[in-house]
């Protein structure tokens, strides 16, 4: 069986999913033929009200969702697979810590900020 097929088949049967404890989160990629992949990421360390604290996190399932993921590949299909593998396992990750900084670090927004003006 090629990457290919291996990435067609995690797609297909919709087998990517993410898994949120306490203090951690999981980033899991799986296929119909293999035993699904998960790779535990702490979090207990960081501060998520932060901005320093979320962008750890982010980095640290990214880092997970790729590797989760596995090879890249080297056709444009295989790449193009993969890419889609890692946002999925990401946003799935980011969904389920459920953390409105992780969320904007993720979306590359800003955080809302209301003003309010004393009379």
């Amino acid at each position: 069986m090629n990457i290919q097929s291996i990435y067609r088949t995690a797609f297909l049967s919709a087998a990517l999913s993410t898994l949120s404890l306490i203090g951690t989160t999981q980033v899991v990629a799986s296929d119909l033929i293999s035993a699904p992949v998960s790779i535990k990421v702490s979090y207990a360390d960081l501060n998520l009200s932060s901005t320093a604290g979320a962008s750890a996190l982010y980095g640290r399932i990214k880092s997970a969702a790729k590797r989760a993921c596995g090879y890249e590949g080297s056709s444009l299909t295989d790449i193009r697979l993969w890419k889609r593998c890692v946002h999925e396992a990401v946003d799935d990750a980011v969904g389920r810590v459920n953390s409105p900084l992780l969320t904007q670090v993720h979306t590359g927004t800003s955080p809302t900020v209301t003003a309010m003006l004393a009379k």
